[in-house]
């Protein structure tokens, strides 16, 4: 298996999370964009290089407002922390579950899709309740789905988290988004959904990562009206 570098082709928006940069550039690329439904937003979208590799993932608090807010904070620091000590997605996973579960407010949890690039280039991917990511391999027009996951983060402190090695090649497009995106609807009350996501990102054939992000964001604005924080991270490998 080919080794992948990620970075960050652009800065992301004002109204959005901001992904840092990577110093180098050779071998891969990415674009990460969080649209709020209101003035605080609860979507997390971040890339962390770390020991073990580097993370893409995006997290989905419940509810909205204030409380979204500081619970999505205190991911973020959880999740960068735990990744510069250089651990799996599995652990972080974990991390972030405990994050929740020590709050002890009922009622509180969040999804996330994550997606890591170790050391050696080896890929790997974890779900904790979060709509499946998507995948165009290079050179094909079929888009895949990679969804084996476990519960929602912060519904049970014993829940052990698993992530699914897969295989990468350079030009292979990946994409996580939240459930703002595929909960918008239509006037007729027909669901954006992941049909709509599929057929928005990828319909057009390759792109980059921030066209990739801007086309899934345009078309569910088209689609329908904003209801929640909408978030949308891609990555692509390129050979190294």
């Amino acid at each position: 298996m080919r080794r992948f570098t990620p970075r960050c082709v652009s800065p992301v928006a004002s109204t959005t999370r901001s992904c840092p940069r990577s110093t180098d550039a050779q071998a891969g690329e990415f674009y990460g964009q969080s649209r709020p439904s209101g003035a605080i937003g609860g979507d997390l979208v971040d890339a962390v290089e770390g020991p073990g590799g580097t993370a893409f993932y995006v997290v989905d608090v419940s509810g909205h407002g204030v409380r979204a807010g500081v619970l999505m904070a205190m991911l973020k620091t959880t999740g960068r922390t735990a990744l510069a000590e250089g651990v799996t997605l599995s652990e972080l996973l974990g991390h972030l579950n405990r994050t929740i579960r020590e709050l002890d407010r009922p009622g509180i949890f969040a999804t996330c899709a994550a997606l890591q690039i170790g050391p050696a280039g080896d890929l790997r991917y974890a779900l904790a309740g979060h709509p499946p990511i998507l995948v165009r391999r290079c050179g094909s027009a079929a888009v895949a789905e990679l969804g084996i996951g476990g519960l929602p983060l912060g519904l049970d402190p014993a829940v052990k988290y698993e992530s699914v090695p897969i295989e990468g090649a350079g030009g292979d497009e990946f994409l996580m988004v939240t459930d703002g995106l595929t909960e918008v609807f239509g006037r007729d009350g027909r669901e954006f959904g992941m049909e709509g996501i599929r057929a928005a990102a990828f319909a057009d054939g390759a792109g980059t990562p921030r066209e990739i992000v801007e086309r899934v964001t345009a078309a569910a604005a088209h689609f329908g009206r904003q209801l929640d924080d909408q978030t949308a991270l891609a990555v692509r490998l390129l050979a190294r």
